[in-house]
Formats: structure tokens, sequence, C-alpha cells
């Protein structure tokens, strides 16, 4: 065989006789193997070409020039350096990369939706020589950075690859670490009645969209109950067929049971914390002041009077079930007219709305009357189910309760189809309440439990000024005032979650939402269809 060595000396082996011959070149350039894609040319000595793989160290390389019997090396130092400046890959140790890591895309962001979070960042370098700093601390590739604590909403990293060139490529990675929801209204907002509002939009960070926790044990000791409802400070009052009207805190605490005649079949609550109970045996429907003082009888002509609605202009509105109608009190009058009369269906239980739309139940089936008159509207069948319970929150949200598909419903306003289950119940399931936080209550007619739902996600109020509707997804509000109202502060609950089974933080907002009317109005009559009104 024949070799040659890094002075271009020719070395043979003749096998045979066991002997190895050297050939000394008297001319040219040579040397041994220099870094991939450089090449010597023997004539002239260049060294030329496209380095293609990094030396990464400096190294010598000896060239031998030849003339004749004399030969001179000199010695050349090389380093080929790489402008190799991207990661391959970037883990973080809490969240998920939005996108997903690609060389070539520079700006990340992740969600860290525990609170107390650290975060730890793993770069490793498409060329092991290449640098690489976190926030401006060196760190190796493809080793995790000491973790460092998060702090509520943004928080930034850069992340910097020097090449061994000296180039350099920079990705940067913003966690945002979920805290409280914050939400803020310009205000105080002064409207005028019949004239659309610009919709006002909050401020907000860290709202989910509209999600609620498994149903919890609020109270028990309360069998019979019929009816449900909740004041502005979320406190609950239970209608019950053996007793006074029965109240707790928001705490869930007892407070006593109160009440001039007994056996209650409906409550409701106004927008002044005024409670309004039925009586079918006593046929009377009377109203209590917030402390629990009789104030008056509402209406007259019952015969079996067994849920009750109140509208936020104070309408009252009553479900007499041996009448099979739907009886009308409007506010601060003794006239007491139905609007609705049924046949062989008539409804049990109703909600009103904040501009009076009566939501009842006829049959298997949901129904609305509208405020302005006319035949019910059907919303939505429940031809396997029989409704058990109705209430209405400030985005006209509807919850159902189904003592027969042992379920309670949220239905979106104007999406029936979009109605989903908060929580499944029992065939002993009544009434349906839910507070200005959102929080939605049930109650087992039989062992006496009632049931709360809380929210972990969206917008809640307690009921706007008629017109007006919170979106419990946006928090925007809407609409159209319908009538004059004085100055009025409304809160409003925004909820989020930080991490799986954490509790909801809520932030709460004290802002004025009212508007004044251009003329005085008052009412002079009704006909079977609406209220008279006249302006003067």
């Amino acid at each position: 065989g024949i070799v040659i060595d890094n002075y271009g000396n020719t070395l043979s082996i003749n096998t045979s006789q066991g002997e190895i011959y050297k050939t000394v070149p008297t001319g040219g350039y040579h040397t041994g193997p220099l870094p991939y894609g450089l090449v010597l040319n023997d004539t002239t000595g260049v060294i030329s070409g496209t380095p293609i793989i990094e030396g990464r160290v400096l190294k010598t390389y000896p060239v031998t020039a030849y003339n004749g019997e004399n030969s001179i090396i000199n010695n050349i130092s090389l380093k080929v350096t790489s402008t190799e400046a991207s990661l391959t890959d970037m883990k973080i140790s809490t969240g998920t990369l939005t996108p997903a890591f690609h060389p070539d895309t520079l700006n990340y962001t992740a969600l860290s939706p525990n609170s107390g979070s650290s975060l730890a960042i793993t770069p490793t370098t498409a060329d092991v020589s290449a640098a690489v700093t976190v926030n401006g601390t060196t760190v190796k590739t493809n080793e995790a950075t000491t973790a460092v604590p998060l702090s509520i909403g943004d928080n930034s990293f850069s992340v910097v690859v020097t090449a061994s060139a000296g180039n350099t490529k920079t990705y940067t990675l913003n966690v945002v670490q979920v805290g409280p929801p914050i939400i803020s209204y310009t205000g105080p907002q002064t409207y005028t009645s019949g004239v659309p509002i610009s919709p006002l939009v909050p401020a907000h960070r860290f709202v989910e969209p509209p999600a609620y926790k498994a149903q919890t044990l609020f109270a028990t000791g309360n069998t019979n109950a019929t009816g449900l409802a909740t004041n502005s400070r979320g406190g609950i009052y239970i209608a019950r067929g053996v007793s006074g009207l029965t109240r707790y805190d928001a705490a869930g605490s007892w407070l006593g049971v109160f009440g001039i005649e007994t056996n209650p079949g409906g409550v409701a609550v106004d927008n002044q914390d005024n409670i309004y109970v039925t009586y079918p045996n006593a046929h009377r429907v009377i109203k209590y002041s917030p402390a629990g003082n009789y104030i008056s009888d509402i209406g007259s002509g019952y015969s079996q009077p067994y849920s009750v609605a109140v509208d936020a202009k104070q309408n009252v509105y009553v479900a007499d079930i041996t009448l099979k109608q739907v009886l009308k009190t409007p506010a601060r009058t003794d006239s007491t007219y139905a609007v609705y009369t049924g046949t062989a269906n008539y409804p049990a239980f109703i909600a009103a709305d904040a501009t009076g739309n009566i939501y009842m139940d006829l049959g298997n089936a949901l129904y609305k009357l509208p405020a302005a008159g006319g035949e019910p509207v059907l919303i939505k069948s429940v031809s396997t189910g029989q409704i058990s319970g109705i209430a209405v929150d400030a985005s006209d949200d509807l919850y159902i309760t189904d003592r027969v598909n042992k379920t309670i419903q949220k239905m979106p306003a104007g999406r029936p189809n979009d109605a989903f289950v908060l929580a499944t119940t029992s065939d002993a399931a009544y009434g349906a309440a839910v507070d200005t936080k959102g929080n939605v209550f049930t109650a087992n007619n039989l062992n006496g439990w009632i049931h709360k739902i809380t929210p972990n996600g969206g917008y809640y109020s307690s009921l706007l000024p008629p017109g007006l509707r919170l979106n419990d997804t946006t928090g925007v509000i809407s609409g159209t005032p319908k009538t004059g109202f004085p100055e009025k502060n409304y809160e409003i609950s925004a909820y989020g979650t930080q991490g799986r089974g954490n509790a909801q933080n809520r932030q709460s907002l004290q802002g004025s939402v009212f508007w004044m009317a251009p003329e005085v109005v008052k009412q002079t009559g009704h006909s079977s269809k609406a209220d008279i009104w006249s302006v003067g």
C-alpha cells in the first residue's frame, strides 16, 4: 500500500521483502487534513474553500514547501467558527408554549394558572459551542435555569443565543401568571330613556368564560321547599309548605322564620330587597320589607297563588294554579288582572326579567310571555321532563330545575339550544334562584337540602335598570333604557380560575349606572294586552 504523510512524503511497502520505501517531494506544497471544506493548492500554496464543519478550537496545521533538496515548514493556526445561533428546543417548567416551539419562531407566550408558581427554562442549542443567557444569566445548553418566582400578570424572559462567530439570536417569552379577576367600568353613567346606549365595555383581566364548580351543600332541614329567592346581599329565602318563610344569610347561617301567614308556596325579591310571598291556602300574596316586616297585601282575587315574580319596575306576577292564570298587579296599584289564562296546561312556576317578560312552564315546555303582550312564545320543549323551578339573572340567562330529568340547567339568553346542565339533582328538586354574584340555588323537597352552585367564570350582576343587559361572557352592558330610574350602584362580579381545583377569586365593582327620564310618565290604566301610560 501507499500512504502520504502530512509533509508530502510518499511511503510504500514491499510486502515480499518486508521493506518500506520513502519518496521525498522536490517541489510543491503539502499539509495534512485541513478543516472540512478547505483545500491546499499544491502548486501555489493557496488555501481556499468553504468550511462546513466547525473547528470550534484554534488548531495548528503545518504546511511544508519544497525546492529541490530543501524544504520549509510553516505552521498555520486555523479555527472555524459557527454562525449557528438557533435553539433546537426550549422547554418551560410551567404552562405550555404558544405557539409550539420552532427554531425560526422567536416570540412565545405561556399561561401559568396556579398562584405561587415559579418558572425554569431549558434551552438546547443547535451548536454546542454557542453560548446562552436567560435574562442575562449564562446557562448551559440542555440544562434548566434556576426557577424564578412568577409575579401576577406579565413575566418577561429573554433567551439570547450567541454563536461562536459572535452573531446572536434572541427568543422572547412572556409568561402570564393568572391572578384574581380584575374589572372596572367608567362611570358614573347618565343615560336617557328610549335612547340606545353605547355599549359599556369593562377593562378586565383574568376573567374566564362562564363556567361552574360542582354543587355544594348550603343548608339542611328544609323539607317541603317549593320556592327560593335571593336578596342583594346574597341571603336566601325558602318557601316551605310546612312553616313560615325561612331565611339564611350568604354564609348559610339560619336567620329564622317570619311571616304573618304559614305554608308559603313561592317567594320573590325585588331590586329594593322587598320580599313577596304567596300563601296558597290563605289566598294571599304579601309584601314584606327587607327586615321581614309586613308592608301590604299585593292584589286580590286569588284562589291558589303558587309562585310569584317581580320585575325591575316592581310589577308583581303570580301563577294561580286553581285559576290557571298568570295575574299581574302593577307597581303602586291595587289592580290585579290576568295576563295569561291557560286551559289544559297552566303555569305553576314563573320568573320575570328586568323588562317584564315572564317565563313560565306550560305542560312540559318553557314559554315566554312577552312584556308587550301577545301569546306565549315557546322557548324550549322538555317533553321528557317536568319543570319545577325557574330563575332569571341580569343577563336574561335562565336557570331551570327539572325534577324528572333530575337536573338544573342554565339556558343562555336567546340561545335555548345551548342550554347545559349545571348539576344533577334528584326527583325531589324544586325551585331555582340565582344571586347577584351568580351563585345558583336549588332545593330538595324531601330531604330538605339546599344546594349551591358557584361560578368559576363569567360576569354576574343584580338586575340592571329595565332595558339594559349584562353579557355574562364579555361583561359588556348594552341595551335601551325603558324608563326613568334614580341613580343607583350596581355590583358586577367576575370570576376566574387559578388552577385545577383552586377556589375562584372575585373582583367586585361598585359603579354607578343610571339615567334620567326626559319626561314624567305615569300609569293611567291597563288593557288585557298592555299597561296604558300617559306623559305629562
